[in-house]
């Protein structure tokens, strides 16, 4: 329902003071409606925006190359062109205690969205997250949501400001006049505005400020979600390494043995077959070595991937510190369900979600407040009640007052609000449930993986200690060469076991502290992001 009224000629200076009232009166209470809550004490966590995303870069991830020579055993790996960040980490020596958290405005490379930096040659675990957090096409769509949950909060806040619009009406034929018409101008200016409703506004800026912050803390999800593959790959990388180490010893011992039965074969103490054995146990432990560096390659792609290098770039690295500088001094004794609540992304979110249904139950009730638009006109040429035109600017304001009538259907949409509200409180609750589950999973996996980790080592030593006794009797004559080889090569079997079992703790572990939220807070300052 739709109320005009229109000043006359004498009441023109009332019809001004009573509009510019209102708006004076209703855009002050949207504004405060719009601001952030003033705290007392302690500011609450995530209540306000960051000053700025860590930046991402635009390169598209590239298909895998094929596996080539070694990547890691090149020494000049091309670095890129393009001015490094104003504050690194540590890429030298640096360890879990040591390297410090980069804050916001230091990830930021001037562009949210082409950030690059040149990546220092070999690169240790520090030096990738550097580099992954600058240049990663992991972040690139988050950081774009981030900017476009600004420009709604712009969009919000101009909505403020009434919009204007010009209508204008041109007639190519009047009716005759009479003596008594005083407007002669064919043609009609009229200025008009929207619907406009400050309290309407103010809810819709704090409604975008909190979607603004659901979109940030996606974007600090996806980076400890980067941080983690990345530490696991690197977790690899060192596990490989002293894989290594051990594959060459055996294809020295199965070269010794194959040297061996052919001295033998030429003095006429070894069959044909014997001499076949030896040479498929150095085909094997060769296989074997092929396969570990098919895995290395696939580990390095990732890698690449995730630091938005490109893969026909070489890369070499620098694994042998990994595990300190990933795990450092973390035990799980440092795992509390309050610090995993607060570290929870999702969690985060959730309350935001919550705090943006209490938004939307207010808004339902705003929708019954009446809106209000003005408009300034000149006189209507074919209006059939001519009256006295006054000197000066001929433009006569009006009041527009739209009140919605349809009261049962906002009491419902109202109503459905509320419900809304308890499933979001009911989410919630399923999450913090499911991350209490997530946590204990993750600890029994953990305690599962140390326990083989002991067990593994405990037979890597016993084998060590028959390979020791072994090798002293072969010395002194008391058993041949084929038993000391075979108890050799039992050791070598027990301790890559061990490696691996080893391995698959320290990612237990890894799991432990990404959830705890220590990985992330070790390279990214999480508390900058909030102004």
């Amino acid at each position: 329902m739709t109320h005009r009224t229109t000043a006359s000629t004498a009441a023109r200076p009332m019809w001004r003071i009573l509009a510019l009232c209102l708006c004076f009166a209703l855009a002050p209470l949207g504004q405060a409606l719009a601001a952030p809550k003033a705290s007392s004490g302690k500011p609450q966590q995530y209540e306000s925006l960051p000053d700025s995303p860590p930046a991402g870069a635009d390169r598209p991830a590239q298909p895998l190359a094929q596996p080539g020579k070694d990547t890691s055993a090149s020494k000049d790996a091309t670095a890129s062109k393009e001015a490094p960040l104003s504050k690194e980490m540590p890429a030298d020596k640096a360890t879990a205690t040591t390297a410090g958290p980069i804050p916001a405005g230091a990830v930021l490379a001037g562009d949210a969205v082409h950030g690059s930096t040149s990546i220092k040659s070999p690169a240790d675990f520090n030096e990738c997250v550097r580099v992954a957090l600058v240049q990663s096409p992991m972040l690139v769509k988050s950081a774009l949501e981030i900017e476009s949950r600004r420009l709604d909060v712009q969009d919000a806040w101009s909505t403020f400001i009434p919009t204007v619009s010009i209508n204008t009406t041109y007639w190519f034929k009047l009716p005759p006049q009479t003596d008594s018409s005083t407007n002669s101008k064919p043609y009609t200016i009229g200025f008009s505005t929207g619907q406009w409703n400050p309290v309407l506004s103010g809810f819709e800026v704090h409604a975008r400020n909190e979607m603004t912050n659901m979109a940030i803390l996606s974007h600090l999800k996806v980076i400890g979600e980067g941080i983690r593959r990345l530490a696991m790959d690197f977790l690899q990388l060192q596990a490989m390494a002293e894989q290594r180490e051990v594959i060459r010893k055996k294809q020295d011992l199965a070269t010794m043995n194959l040297n061996f039965f052919k001295t033998r074969q030429s003095m006429g103490q070894a069959t044909q077959l014997d001499l076949r054995i030896a040479e498929t146990r150095v085909q094997m432990t060769k296989a074997e070595e092929d396969k570990l560096f098919t895995s290395r390659q696939m580990v390095l792609d990732d890698i690449k991937f995730i630091l938005g290098v490109p893969f026909s770039q070489k890369l070499e690295l620098k694994p042998e510190n990994a595990k300190q500088q990933i795990l450092g001094k973390f035990a799980p004794a440092d795992v509390t369900d309050d610090k995993v609540r607060a570290a929870s992304f999702d969690l985060r979110m959730a309350e935001y979600e919550k705090r943006l249904q209490k938004k939307n139950i207010g808004l339902s009730y705003v929708k019954m407040m009446p809106s209000f638009g003005f408009t300034f006109q000149t006189q209507d040429a074919l209006s059939s009640e001519q009256r006295k035109l006054e000197k000066g600017i001929p433009f006569y304001p009006g009041l527009n007052i739209s009140m919605p009538l349809d009261y049962w259907t906002k009491g419902r949409d109202v109503a459905r609000q509320y419900k809304k509200l308890d499933q979001v409180q009911a989410t919630t609750r399923a999450k913090d449930f499911e991350l209490m589950v997530t946590v204990q999973k993750a600890l029994s996996e953990y305690m599962g993986a140390n326990s083989d980790l002991t067990l593994a080592t405990a037979k890597s030593d016993l084998a060590k200690l028959q390979d020791e006794q072994t090798e002293y009797r072969h010395k002194t004559g008391q058993i041949d060469f084929d038993r000391f080889m075979t108890d050799r090569l039992a050791y070598y079997d027990d301790y890559q076991k061990m490696i691996l079992v080893k391995t698959q703790r320290d990612i237990a572990l890894l799991t432990l502290k990404h959830l705890s939220g220590d990985l992330q807070s070790q390279y990214v300052d999480v508390t900058s992001w909030e102004k």
